[in-house]
């Protein structure tokens, strides 16, 4: 893998005119190899647009193009104040005023070079907002590779009114179908009430690696997809942008068969408050708590008694620049009381941050941390995306 410089050595005889001794030279030369994370990157936006961002890392600029031909261009460093196998790189843009710029990215180093990051996209009603995004370079273009259950966090926005979403979908038949569990309790997609199921017909969309899923009930409900790879994760991808208003986006991880998933990590990302910072997750000594008890539109279970475990942390930097942190119990999910059901009802890998007055739901892949606020008026429409250190 090419990230920097490489050195060429080289040796050189010759004879010098009207000389009979052969003399050796040896050459150094110093080359700057071309960066593999260089190229054009599909954005996927927490503001539901699909741009492209374009990065040059041997000259330290980028360029962020909407589908318009609107575009935002700049010089990118590095943040002195993280030093780490991934780095994080800070966007030099002139959508950011004040002191303090949160709109940064780091790279997955595998050979996708998946990127997730912060930037200021334009929202409803005009303004920018630092907001998350994920980007690829390898979205799976085969429909038998994108079959598999997810879960979907979601933050979208009608008439102004942010709004966020926990989903689990399944897509299966050869990339065919598409279910979607809507119900508030987060039921996996094989336990959904039927009245909360809805089924989609998919097809392939405009480009390679695009799908468009249409409601077998209602043809006006549409979900334009992509199913990238990051690394040994299939990540489930979606923005879509309804009217100048209203938009949606949702990022699904895969929904069991993490082997991270009982280790402690750390996240580097961003939330669409616009802040920017670490979350540490560490299940070990985890809190069960009923799955009913996980509902979108509700704040959280009251926080338990006695001296538990804080096993998530966050510490973040504010778009004021302050330095902020927050704290919550971890919680599983768990069916506690008769009658036990034949099957796990609710969606794995899915867990609670259980804190006052507010309580989120957040999962990880091998990859990806995602947390997403409840539909309540103080977090509805919060969502961070983090990639995890290795």
């Amino acid at each position: 893998m090419s990230l920097g410089k490489v050195t060429g050595y080289y040796a050189i005889t010759a004879k010098t005119p009207g000389s009979s001794i052969a003399e050796k030279f040896s050459l150094e030369l110093l080359v700057n190899a071309e960066d593999e994370r260089n190229g054009d990157y599909q954005v996927f936006a927490t503001n539901g647009e699909k741009l492209t961002l374009k990065l040059d890392f041997n000259r330290k600029t980028y360029k962020m193009s909407d589908n318009a031909g609107l575009s935002e261009s700049g010089s990118f460093n590095p943040d002195a104040s993280v030093k780490d196998a991934y780095d994080t790189y800070i966007f030099s843009t002139s959508r950011v005023s004040g002191s303090t710029n949160t709109a940064r990215f780091r790279v997955s180093l595998v050979t996708d070079f998946t990127v997730v990051g912060t930037f200021p996209f334009a929202m409803p009603g005009g303004a920018y907002a630092v907001r998350p995004f994920v980007a690829s370079r390898t979205p799976i273009k085969s429909p038998d590779e994108i079959d598999g259950n997810y879960n979907g966090f979601g933050t979208s926005m009608a008439a102004m009114i942010p709004d966020s979403s926990f989903n689990s979908l399944r897509i299966s038949n050869h990339g065919t179908q598409l279910d979607l569990c809507t119900d508030d309790v987060i039921y996996s997609v094989g336990s959904c009430p039927p009245a909360s199921l809805k089924s989609y017909s998919v097809s392939k969309g405009t480009t390679d690696g695009a799908w468009r899923a249409v409601n077998n009930s209602d043809p006006t409900d549409i979900h334009n997809f992509s199913v990238v790879r990051i690394d040994n994760d299939k990540v489930y991808l979606e923005a879509d942008k309804f009217s100048s208003d209203a938009f949606m986006f949702r990022i699904g991880l895969p929904d069991g068969g993490n082997p991270g998933s009982g280790h402690e990590m750390f996240a580097y990302g961003g939330g669409t408050d616009g802040s920017w910072g670490l979350s540490a997750m560490n299940p070990v000594g985890s809190t069960l708590f009923d799955y009913s008890l996980a509902r979108q539109s509700s704040p959280g279970p009251a926080v338990p008694g006695g001296d538990r475990f804080r096993g998530y942390t966050r510490s973040y930097t504010n778009l004021s620049g302050a330095e902020s942190s927050m704290s919550a119990i971890v919680g599983s999910f768990a069916v506690i009381g008769p009658p036990l059901p034949a099957v796990i009802p609710f969606a794995l890998n899915v867990r609670y941050a259980v804190a006052s007055p507010v309580s989120y739901l957040m999962a990880r892949s091998e990859k990806v941390f995602v947390r997403v606020g409840p539909r309540v008026p103080a977090t509805s429409g919060y969502l961070e995306i983090g990639l995890i250190k290795p």
